[in-house]
């Protein structure tokens, strides 16, 4: 993104908008990924757009394997390297984005290596308060039911007999009548995740405010007591759009289909293989076991309050059928082999600027920052320019495209609604540089869960924070 083009959102009240940049982000193919199509890949991987978008971003040509521009079709093979350009919004956090607490932040490489190996070894003591549903037994409570992740699009863990082990020790400190919630006292001795959330969920006390794990719209009136059923299930459903859209999908087409019509066995109106996505399958494609009937019902409800909390973007997922192919204006450049790969080599920003910035304050051991951003830039491996990608294949229709003035009607009919569940809506419902419909705040009480890293214990001492103001006795809890 270059000065010209760069897009810096509004000052406006509630959360702080950072300004996007383009970045190219670096994988190396995984076995579940193996034999599989790109788009297929791309589509059950991610949920964040529609799969129309998906599509469209493909046929840009923003995505490489090997060092070269991929299409949608192209078959992802062992050993492969993927490099997708994209646009990035925010910063990250070391811990879990709902949870509050203590960050260990080293100053020297020797002592990150070394409380790093504590954590891998599970050395470190770790302790975490939490504001659970209803009252917490007065004795000591052991829980060590085994984890397992079942669905990695939206990071949803379950109790289950083929989960990895994990121990949590629970305390009760005080059970508080007037909001029927227990403060417990919570020591994970794994380190699973979600261990502490999910643990205190299979107990019957899920933490008061969880979005994921304390919802009756997701687990229904029993909230995953005692865990679900887990006698495997082929049923699945192709994802419907909201009422308020279906009009316009109808008349259309939905930016979640690629084909129009169910057809039978799989295949659209036009014989065309449906993706996993479009007919519900991709749902337990990324879990370890089967997943059974009730762990279906869950995972759909959880993706559709996702989206119901994203005001629908997915489904208003159309500005870019009016647009020209994304053109991120820069050379991606193939990663040298492995046996020559650098040590502290890091991913490099379409940006020189940032680039720049990077080598003046990381520099690649052994080498002088210049020295550093040569050795990564440089290349004598042909590289391809994503801005101008190869040409079509003959006889492949282009996608269907809307004028401006077809577009501008559709987005007209698709603004927030008037109950979503933004504080601020924003003046831009589109990103201008990738098309991306712009997600409204979220309401304040959804930035953080009642769970809290107190105190970690380490061979450098005990690093511990205050207790937060929801575990104080007689705290008020206004739910509004």
């Amino acid at each position: 993104m270059t000065d010209a083009t760069s897009f810096n959102p509004q000052p406006a009240p509630g959360l702080k908008k950072i300004s996007p940049y383009w970045y190219p982000y670096t994988t190396m193919a995984k076995e579940r990924w193996l034999g599989r199509e790109l788009l297929e890949v791309v589509s059950t991987e991610f949920r964040d757009r529609s799969m129309e978008y998906y599509r469209y971003a493909l046929d840009s040509g923003v995505t490489t394997i090997n060092g070269r521009v991929a299409r949608p079709d192209t078959i992802i093979m062992n050993g492969d390297c993927l490099q997708s350009t994209l646009t990035l919004y925010q910063a990250v956090n070391r811990l879990d984005r709902l949870t509050s607490g203590l960050m260990i932040i080293p100053l020297t490489a020797e002592r990150a290596r070394q409380l790093t190996s504590e954590f891998m070894a599970s050395t470190i003591r770790k302790e975490y308060v939490a504001r659970c549903k209803g009252e917490f037994p007065t004795e000591e409570v052991v829980c060590e039911e085994p984890l397992l992740t079942v669905d990695r699009q939206m990071g949803l863990n379950i109790v289950h007999p083929e989960g990895k082990p994990a121990k949590t020790v629970f305390n009760r400190i005080r059970y508080d009548p007037n909001t029927d919630t227990s403060v417990v006292r919570c020591e994970p001795l794994t380190g699973r995740s979600h261990q502490i959330r999910v643990h205190l969920q299979f107990l019957g006390h899920p933490i008061a405010n969880d979005p994921v794990y304390s919802e009756t719209k997701i687990w229904g009136p029993n909230l995953g007591k005692g865990g679900i059923d887990i006698v495997p299930s082929d049923e699945r459903s192709a994802p419907v759009p909201p009422p308020h859209l279906q009009s316009d999908t109808d008349a259309a087409g939905s930016p979640e289909s690629l084909t129009k019509g169910g057809g039978e066995q799989g295949k659209g109106e036009s014989g065309a293989k449906l993706l996993p996505r479009e007919t519900g399958q991709d749902i337990g494609m990324g879990s370890p076991v089967p997943l059974s009937s009730e762990a279906v019902g869950v995972i759909t409800s959880l993706r559709n309050m996702k989206d119901e909390d994203e005001d629908w973007s997915r489904w208003r997922d159309v500005v870019f059928r009016a647009k020209g192919k994304l053109t991120p204006n820069l050379t991606l450049k193939p990663q040298p082999p492995s046996n020559q790969r650098k040590r502290g080599n890091y991913a490099r920003f379409v940006d020189e600027k940032l680039n720049q910035a990077m080598d003046s304050l990381v520099p690649i051991e052994g080498t002088t920052a210049d020295s550093a951003s040569s050795s990564i830039t440089q290349s004598t491996v042909a590289t391809p320019d994503i801005s101008t990608p190869e040409p079509e294949i003959p006889g492949t229709p282009p996608p269907v495209q809307l004028s401006e003035d077809e577009v501008l009607q559709k987005v007209a009919t698709m603004e927030p609604l008037a109950e979503s569940t933004a504080v601020v809506q924003s003046d831009n419902l589109y990103c201008p540089e990738c098309y991306l419909p712009l997600h409204p705040d979220p309401k304040p009480e959804r930035l953080y869960i009642f769970l809290h890293a107190k105190q970690y214990t380490t061979s450098l001492g005990s690093f511990k924070t205050e207790m937060p103001e929801w575990a104080a006795e007689g705290w008020n809890w206004d739910r509004s």
